[in-house]
């Protein structure tokens, strides 16, 4: 026997030509031949191959979970996705803790988590989460010295110029509580008068630090006349014992003097 004439092919496709649906990726193509002898008698060879979408879109970088300080920057939450075959639709949710009062913890300590649902034309679905913790775990440091020499002052202005050398790396808001260790009064007013505090602070978080001062106290101040002194006249052949305790009662009293 012989053919008659050469196979007749075929091939429909049942792809679109929209590339907005998922028929432009997912689509079946069937192919056939038929071949004929010369006796009219025909066979047909059909072939199907299914062209198939079913990877998700997957992000383009990591997405990782992270543990911050409270003074590093939060990644930015835009994460860009790619499909293998068609274009990704990304639905992004996230929950933070984080609290806008600055007088709260949790505006330095909270908890972010974020969920990306990535679904391509074909439905292929992946989700992917990170969460991000931010954490306050560093107390607040000393700027000064173990020793601070400062001009006599009360103990208010003196908690002011200690507070002004406490750092902290997250909060400006610091509970500091002094206590006086030892007093060490000189004879010498160049040397001052000697304390030693020790000083209890802690951030808004509760991170405590502990340390000791030692503050020299200087008077620097000259005293004020509040009321001069008044004038006394002695006529010296008049002294006599009670010209001089008057004498000696004007010294000891300043002459009236008030400083």
């Amino acid at each position: 026997c012989a053919l008659q004439g050469d196979p007749v092919f075929t091939e429909t496709s049942t792809k679109s030509n929209d590339p907005g649906q998922c028929a432009y990726y997912q689509y079946d193509i069937t192919r056939s031949w038929t071949a004929t002898d010369k006796c009219g008698n025909s066979t047909v060879a059909e072939q199907i191959i299914h062209i198939v979408d079913t990877t998700a879109p997957a992000p383009l970088e990591t997405i990782s979970d992270l543990i911050l300080d409270c003074g590093e920057e939060i990644p930015d939450s835009i994460i860009n996705f790619n499909d293998g075959c068609s274009i990704a639709n990304v639905i992004f949710h996230q929950q933070s803790g984080f609290d806008p009062d600055p007088n709260h913890c949790a505006h330095y300590t909270y908890d972010i988590d974020r969920q990306y649902i990535a679904t391509d034309l074909c439905a292929n679905t992946a989700t992917f989460t990170q969460h991000i913790s931010v954490r306050d775990t560093l107390a607040p440091e000393f700027l000064a010295s173990d020793s601070l020499t400062v001009p006599c002052m009360d103990s208010l202005a003196l908690l002011g110029i200690i507070k002004s050398l406490i750092l902290d790396n997250c909060s400006d808001s610091i509970l500091l509580a002094i206590h006086t260790i030892q007093t060490n009064d000189s004879l010498q007013c160049t040397e001052g008068i000697l304390f030693t505090y020790g000083i209890d602070v802690q951030d808004i978080c509760g991170n405590q630090a502990l340390d000791t001062l030692v503050v020299r106290m200087l008077d620097q101040i000259p005293p004020v006349l509040i009321n001069p002194a008044t004038n006394v006249a002695i006529d010296c052949p008049d002294f006599n014992s009670d010209t001089d305790s008057l004498f000696t009662s004007w010294l000891s009293n300043m002459g009236g003097s008030q400083a």
